[in-house]
């Protein structure tokens, strides 16, 4: 048959057509691959820690400020904590705490997948922007500034600026547009103010109860109040000249006025923060300029502290007021005496409301008329994350003197790592130190020196020892399950881990998986087929690291050979046959076989031949390998794998047989001749 012009331009042009979409294939799917190919934007924290995850990968990793987001990536806040999500197509997204979503960029646009929690959209945007949530809604925020909240099934929808258009789960579009609140299947007009409390408000509380100022303007008649973001099960309070003051459980907590004719305000998220108090370690003597040595431990959601130094306990003109979020502060002082210091949490444009009763005391500020030790201010261990140190936080507070300076060694060695000079009675560790154990070394300039063992621990890290990658194990003979033992290592502040199996290397296709607080376990019910195994550290039930998946196959076990001829004790005339024929029946799976044959001598078997066949069948025919009597052979079913690697062996089975080389003919006769 021959081909025309036509037909091979045909053909050429396909060709192009499917190189051409396999590249576009390839680029696709390696823009997809976790923090591979373009920027999307940056993910930023400010309280606590935000998390984040690849999507190749089932750890959640600590997010440093400012770092670049990929598509498919997921981010993750815990109690307490918040992040902003920054997108080079102008979109900013607030997340609240507890809040987990998912970013997925494609050419359509931006799909945010929404797992629980609460995200505000803000900003300009260039192209297509969609949330969808569990409770199967699509929400398009590409024209408008909105909130989108859910708790446990129920999704609530508030515009800010221009209009979201909802699909639900049944395929209904409805359109919220500005001041509106979709709820339940339900909208709603925004026509109340909310005065009294600002949106993501921090109540920090001494104890597990905070008291909370609400505060509505117009003809609004009572407050809500919910941890639920569809504002279900909400608890009514009645206001008092459109005021009310009540006492709510830490934790998070979303308010609204509610006034005549179900008119409602806009919702608004807030926290109560059981905070604890400060914990504080002062010096206040000197030997060149006065001055006060602060090492502080704030309460927990506290970002920043505002401190007070005054000569009066009314702090009336105080030498000293400034804010910091710094844990080791050196305040200079104009001269000798007592002073009053005063230390409470900084206000962050009045979203931070402390009922914390502030930390105060009194020093005296003298020379030092004895020189005093050179010495470290510590309020715990010295121990620091690594995610302390990249971030500049693991400062080290000493006293004794102004000016030293310092060295960091290997514990254990005399090499210096690092050296340098302060002056602030304080060193902050490098930001590229990696994890180990150290000493600090710092010497003054009146040559005296003090030292300080500490420690920087590593990232969470857990390794599977057992079974190694790739192996092979055989179910027993007459069952059809078998059971595997897996061992790993782990850092060693984890105590809880999670062991999986699955269908793929990827892991997305689990067949079961269970949290352990050991580091050995145990699978059983393991039928033939091809497993993989991995482990999981976790921390606060999060996957903080992961160990490499091990690939593991269950095979079913080559039963014994049978049907062996010649028969056991049977006796063979090996002269009649030109050699020994062995034969025996085939075994399912088997592609080859191993067969010996051994000779008795000398009261032992000694091997006289060996080969791997084929076939089910062998002859040995060299003869001089042979002698008459008893002779064992044996033979065992093989299986390899596609390279040729032998993976394993049936048992073997012995039969027993008399070798002879025929009737042995008479000697012959001598005959004496006469002559």
């Amino acid at each position: 048959m021959k081909f025309s012009k036509a037909d091979a331009a045909f053909t050429a042009a396909m060709l192009g057509g499917i190189a051409i979409l396999s590249g576009l294939l390839y680029l696709h799917n390696s823009r997809r691959t976790a923090g591979k190919g373009e920027s999307i934007g940056k993910v930023f924290f400010k309280r606590e820690v935000a998390m984040r995850k690849f999507s190749d990968r089932m750890v959640w990793e600590d997010v440093e400020n400012g770092s670049p987001l990929y598509s498919l990536d997921a981010v993750m806040t815990g109690n307490y904590s918040d992040a902003e999500l920054v997108l080079n197509s102008g979109l900013k997204l607030k997340l609240e705490a507890n809040t987990l979503v998912e970013l997925d960029l494609e050419q359509s646009g931006l799909k945010l997948r929404l797992s629980g929690g609460g995200i505000k959209t803000a900003g300009a945007q260039n192209a297509q922007t969609v949330v969808t949530t569990t409770d199967g809604q699509a929400i398009n925020v590409t024209q408008a500034d909105a909130s989108i909240r859910t708790t446990g099934k129920q999704t609530a929808v508030e515009v800010k600026e221009g209009q979201v258009q909802v699909v639900g789960k049944d395929g209904q579009t409805q359109t919220v547009a500005k001041d509106e609140v979709l709820a339940e299947g339900k909208k709603a007009r925004i026509t109340l103010q909310l005065t009294g409390i600002l949106e993501d408000a921090v109540i920090l509380a001494a104890g597990k109860t905070g008291k909370v100022m609400l505060g509505c303007s117009g003809n609004a008649r009572t407050a809500e109040v919910s941890q639920r973001s569809d504002m279900s099960s909400a608890r009514q309070i009645e206001l008092e000249n459109g005021k009310a003051t009540t006492t709510l459980a830490a934790g998070d907590w979303y308010t609204r006025c509610k006034g005549e004719g179900g008119s409602i305000s806009a919702t608004r998220h807030f926290r109560v923060v059981e905070a604890g108090n400060y914990q504080i370690a002062q010096s206040a003597s000197y030997d060149e300029k006065p001055a006060i040595r602060f090492e502080i431990k704030p309460p927990r959601g506290v970002t920043s502290t505002q401190i007070e130094i005054a000569d009066n306990a009314q702090f009336v003109n105080p030498v000293y007021a400034e804010t910091t979020s710094r844990s080791s502060v050196v305040v200079n002082v104009p001269k000798d005496g007592r002073y009053y210091y005063r230390l409470r949490p900084a206000s962050e444009s009045g979203r931070v409301d402390s009922q914390l009763p502030p930390a105060t005391g009194s020093v005296v500020v003298q020379r030092n008329e004895k020189r005093a030790g050179l010495g470290f201010l510590s309020l715990g261990a010295a121990s620091y994350s690594r995610s302390q140190v990249e971030s500049g936080k693991a400062v080290v507070a000493f006293e004794g003197a102004e000016r030293a300076n310092y060295e960091i060694l290997q514990r254990g060695s005399d090499k210096v790592l690092r050296s340098g000079e302060t002056q602030r009675s304080s060193v902050e560790l490098p930001a590229d130190l990696a994890a180990g154990k150290y000493t600090l070394r710092v010497k003054s300039s009146s040559g005296e020196k003090a030292e300080l063992p500490f420690e920087v621990r590593d990232k969470v890290r857990v390794e599977l020892v057992e079974p190694v990658n790739n192996t092979v194990v055989f179910l027993p003979p007459q069952q059809k399950t078998v059971g595997l033992a897996i061992k790993w290592r782990g850092s060693a502040e984890i105590t809880l881990y999670q062991v999986l199996i699955a269908e793929d290397a990827a892991m997305q296709k689990v067949l079961k998986k269970l949290n352990v607080e050991d580091t050995e376990f145990r699978f059983t019910g393991l039928t033939a087929r091809t497993y993989f195994v991995k482990v999981l550290a976790l921390e606060n039930n999060l996957a903080r690291a992961e160990s490499a998946a091990h690939q593991v196959v269950v095979q079913d076990k080559l039963p014994p050979v049978a049907e062996l001829y010649p028969k056991d004790d049977q006796k063979v005339d090996i002269t009649r046959s030109a050699g020994l024929n062995l034969k025996w029946q085939p075994v399912t799976g088997a592609s080859s076989y191993e067969v010996k044959v051994f000779q008795k001598r000398k009261g032992g078997l000694v091997l006289v031949d060996s080969r791997v066949t084929k076939t089910t069948a062998l002859t040995v025919s060299d003869l001089k390998k042979l002698k008459e009597g008893e002779m064992v052979w044996e033979v065992r079913a093989q299986q390899a794998d596609r390279t040729g690697k032998v993976v394993q062996q049936s048992e073997p089975v012995r039969n027993t047989v008399n070798v002879s080389f025929g009737a042995t003919p008479p000697a012959p006769e001598i005959v004496p001749t006469v002559e």
